[in-house]
């Protein structure tokens, strides 16, 4: 319930202010959303593109501005200036 409760308040945020991220343990993304490999209850950086899928359905998806693909950019872009990381080589 913590994380539904968490995902409906993102809703309230502009993309320019979010950052998603994995090291919560008791707010695993719900089964529903993670790869086939995954073990319950064990939360790990192998999940960050499942709590991406998971926010992006909360915010109503690319039909309301918040595809997987622009809010996997958003975050991206936010978390590089957050932490002052400079884009490596290979993603240019």
């Amino acid at each position: 319930m913590q994380a539904i409760a968490a995902l409906h308040a993102a809703g309230e945020l502009p993309l320019s202010r979010l950052m998603i991220e994995t090291d919560a343990p008791y707010m695993c993304p719900d089964k529903a959303w993670l790869p086939k490999f995954a073990k319950k209850g064990a939360s790990e950086p192998a999940f960050t593109p499942a709590v991406c899928r998971a926010l992006a359905a909360a915010l109503g998806g690319a039909e309301r501005g918040a595809g997987e693909e622009e809010l996997a950019r958003a975050t991206t872009a936010n978390a590089r200036a957050f932490f002052g990381l400079e884009r490596g080589s290979a993603e240019q």
